[in-house]
């Protein structure tokens, strides 16, 4: 996955969030982010799998707690794909 992909992740992320894409980062903690809520854990784990072309297991979606998890996880998924 290159640069422009990962650009491309964070975007997603700050757009489900509904927070500024220059508040987000690898880093950022999904459960203190904005007005962050279950539901829109699982549009942003749906929107990741659609664009990413990546399928997560439930479990998977309930442990997840930082962007940089999620990258990491949907980069893991990408390469075995």
């Amino acid at each position: 996955m290159t640069h422009d992909d990962e650009e491309a992740f964070v975007a997603l992320a700050a757009r489900v969030l509904g927070i500024p894409v220059a508040e987000v980062t690898v880093c950022t903690d999904l459960d203190s982010a904005g007005r962050w809520t279950s539901l829109q854990r699982l549009q942003l784990m749906a929107q990741v799998e659609d664009t990413f072309q990546v399928k997560f297991a439930p479990r998977e979606m309930l442990t997840i707690r930082t962007v940089t998890e999620l990258w990491d996880l949907t980069r893991r998924k990408r390469i075995t794909f």
